[in-house]
C-alpha cells in the first residue's frame, strides 16, 4: 500500500512505511562662530553625501564565498527528502542509502562548508556579528540532527528482519522530517543576512562576482 507524502517533502512509500511526511547622508553639518565683543557671528552648513564605504579585498572574498554557500545550501535543502520512494523489501537498507542518506550527507557538506565561512566573518563588517554568531549556533545544532539521522539510516541495516527493518526506516524518516523544518529555518536566516545594513557588507557582496544573482 503506498501513501503519497505531502509539502514540505514528497516520498511514497509502500507497505508497512505509511507515515513520515517530510515531506547617510551625513547629517546636515552646521557650522556656527560667536564672536567676542559684541562682532557680528556668521554661520554656514553644506550638504555632504556619506562616501562609499571601501571594502578590503578580504571582505569581499568573505561576501563571495557567502554568497556561494548560501546557493548550494538552499539547493541541497531543496532536494532534501524529495522523490523518495522506499518499500518494506529486503533491498530497503540500499534504498534508504541510496535516497535519503545520499540527500543527508550532501545537505551536510554544503551545511558545514557555510557554517565554515560564516564562522570566520570579517571582524570589520561589525553589522553582522551578532546575527553571524546567531546562524552559526543554528547551523552547528542543524549539523547535528543530519548527523544523527545518518546514523539512524545506518542502523536500520542492524534491525532484524524486513518488518524490524521497515521499523527503522519510518524512525528515520520522520527524523528527517523533523530534520527538515529545522534546515528550513536555516536556510531563511543565512539568507537574512544579505539583507543587513551594514554598509560595508552590502558594498563587498556588490563587488564580489558570485553575489551577483541576489
Amino acid at each position: 500500500m503506498g501513501s503519497a507524502v505531502g509539502d514540505p517533502v514528497r516520498r511514497r512509500t509502500v507497505v508497512a512505511l505509511c507515515a513520515a511526511g517530510l515531506s547617510a547622508g551625513l547629517a546636515l553639518a552646521g557650522c556656527s562662530g560667536d564672536s567676542s565683543g559684541g562682532a557680528a557671528s556668521s554661520a554656514a552648513s553644506a550638504d555632504s553625501a556619506t562616501p562609499s564605504p571601501t571594502p578590503t579585498p578580504a571582505e569581499v572574498v568573505w561576501a563571495g564565498q557567502y554568497c556561494k554557500d548560501r546557493a548550494a545550501l538552499d539547493a541541497a535543502v531543496a532536494k532534501f527528502g524529495r522523490d523518495l520512494t522506499i518499500t518494506t523489501s529486503a533491498d530497503i537498507v540500499e534504498q534508504l542509502n541510496k535516497q535519503l542518506r545520499g540527500q543527508a550527507l550532501a545537505v551536510a557538506d554544503a551545511l558545514g562548508r557555510t557554517v565554515t565561512t560564516l564562522a570566520v566573518v570579517p571582524p570589520e563588517l561589525t553589522g553582522v556579528q551578532a546575527d553571524v554568531a546567531r546562524v552559526v549556533e543554528l547551523g552547528n545544532g542543524a549539523q547535528a540532527e543530519v548527523d544523527a539521522l545518518s546514523a539512524q539510516v545506518a542502523a536500520v541495516g542492524e534491525a532484524d528482519g524486513v518488518l524490524g527493518k521497515g521499523a527503522a526506516a519510518l524512525t528515520a524518516l520522520s527524523a528527517a522530517k523533523q530534520s527538515y523544518g529545522h534546515l528550513q529555518e536555516l536556510v531563511t536566516a543565512v539568507s537574512s543576512l544579505a539583507q543587513s545594513d551594514d554598509p560595508q557588507l552590502q558594498e563587498a557582496m556588490a563587488q564580489a562576482p558570485e553575489c551577483a544573482n541576489g
